[in-house]
């Protein structure tokens, strides 16, 4: 069998050969055995498992924290605290400033050239960008939410925001600039699981303490708030203790207007995508009530699960991606985005089975109350499977400087979404919301997947592995 990816056929087909050699070729496609003898996809891989047992602990840990935060609080008071929680989420990704893709996308590409003062400048720059813009907007989210929402007595909410906001933003930006350089476990566990179980452990003393105590969503907005800087803090230490070599600190060169001109793309991209899902909570709290905002926010929490091997996977992906690109390895860039499918819509098939079959028991862990978004949830699982069957669409043309392509088809279908909201979430409760959300996400990711196509020659969904295209994806 023919070498693929610089490196020797895939254990399992090396010793095979005559019939035995056939029956695998008749079992496992050619083409998905292609992949899976490329040494760069065999690397991806197995990294993509420790991120994948990483990411299950994670968010198993996330699913048992909001369910713990629902069962310490009465369902107005999760519901308010679900709106400021989704708010904040959408908050810190406007504070960004696309910093997220694009320290990923020069870091590991610096990296690969050996050209370390660069790949401290742009990993400054970006901490600098984040922690400036997530507190303007925090602040500003903040005021915008006092003026759409009559919360009486919320003053420690209102200040306790920004500090949220701040929290998500940087913990959420750390984790991708430590990625070039950090392992897995440095990038995953301090919030994915240490932060979680923080939580956790916080929320069963309070309710064995308190019981389910009435408006104490200040209190826990707060909590999360302050927790999450610590980690980050704590984060930011055992990377300069593990990595002095790799350290932030140290000589380092700027090409900010490179920098500036690439963050557009990457930002609204992000923007879009998170307004999308966030502020429909926040609208289905402003139009209709908390107590409708509680299982509508439980709902979006449960489906998004099911990205969980896509996002496991593209913590690798996406700095090999940039690595690959910046080395013009074309052939690895398609196989490793045909595994990424395959995987990932593949785990998001069988979760959607399992909502359908225990997605009333799963929402009533958060309460009895929440089995009335069953009908949203599946709605919503559409979407997330679509979205994992696409494939890697948006790390793939960030990675690839079509970043400003990617945001242009999630900001029509994305803006088109939140249009809908005002008129679909009075006259359809929150099955409208979930509706809009699922049409947003199947609409632009079918477009990003045309135009991968036609402009990289390289199909990044499920789909490759009946016909990918010819072109670039055949090199390297």
């Amino acid at each position: 069998m023919q070498r693929n990816g610089g490196g020797p056929p895939l254990s399992l087909t090396r010793h095979a050969s005559g019939p035995y050699r056939e029956k695998f070729e008749m079992i496992i496609p050619s083409r998905l055995m292609r992949v899976l003898e490329s040494t760069f996809v065999r690397k991806f891989a197995t990294q993509s498992l420790v991120a994948f047992s990483i990411k299950v602990g994670s968010s198993g840990l996330a699913f048992l924290m909001f369910v713990a935060l629902a069962s310490a609080m009465d369902q107005v008071s999760f519901g308010i605290f679900g709106t400021f929680f989704s708010l904040a989420t959408f908050c810190a990704a406007v504070g960004s400033f696309g910093q997220r893709a694009n320290v990923i996308r020069f870091a590991a590409g610096y990296d690969q050239l050996g050209q370390d003062h660069l790949r401290r400048g742009v990993t400054v720059f970006g901490y600098r960008l984040v922690l400036f813009g997530t507190v303007v907007a925090g602040i500003g989210g903040t005021l915008f939410a006092f003026l759409f929402l009559d919360i009486s007595g919320a003053n420690l909410l209102w200040l306790g925001v920004p500090v949220m906001v701040l929290g998500i933003g940087l913990t959420e930006f750390q984790s991708r600039a430590l990625r070039t350089n950090a392992g897995v476990a440095l990038v995953l566990l301090p919030r994915g699981v240490f932060w979680r179980v923080f939580i956790i452990v916080v929320t069963a003393v309070a309710i064995s303490l308190f019981g389910r105590a009435q408006d104490t969503y200040s209190t826990w907005v707060w909590i999360i708030g302050i927790s999450l800087l610590v980690t980050a803090l704590l984060q930011w230490l055992a990377y300069e203790g593990k990595h002095p070599d790799k350290s932030f600190r140290g000589p380092m060169e700027m090409e900010t207007a490179i920098w500036k001109r690439e963050l557009a793309g990457p930002w609204t991209s992000l923007v879009v995508v998170s307004a999308t899902t966030n502020l429909a909570v926040f609208m289905v709290g402003a139009l209709l009530s908390f107590e409708q905002a509680g299982p509508f926010f439980a709902a979006l929490r449960l489906t998004q699960l099911l990205n969980l091997l896509m996002l496991a996977t593209e913590v690798i992906l996406n700095p090999m991606i940039s690595r690959a690109i910046a080395s013009k390895r074309w052939g690895q860039v398609q196989r490793a985005c045909t595994l990424t499918a395959v995987l990932g819509g593949g785990f998001a098939l069988i979760g959607i089975i399992g909502y359908f079959l225990a997605g009333k028991f799963l929402l009533n862990l958060f309460s009895p109350e929440f089995t009335s978004a069953y009908t949203t949830l599946l709605i919503l699982a559409v979407g997330f499977v679509v979205n994992t069957l696409a494939g890697p669409t948006s790390p793939l043309l960030q990675m690839s400087g079509h970043a400003a392509a990617l945001a242009r088809f999630q900001l029509i279908a994305n803006v088109g979404s939140l249009c809908c909201m005002p008129l679909f979430i009075p006259l359809f409760g929150i099955e409208g919301a979930a509706v809009c959300i699922t049409g947003s996400m199947i609409t632009w990711n079918v477009q990003a997947w045309l135009y991968a196509r036609k402009k990289l020659k390289i199909d990044p969904t499920i789909i490759s592995l009946l016909n990918a295209p010819k072109g670039k994806s055949s090199q390297g």
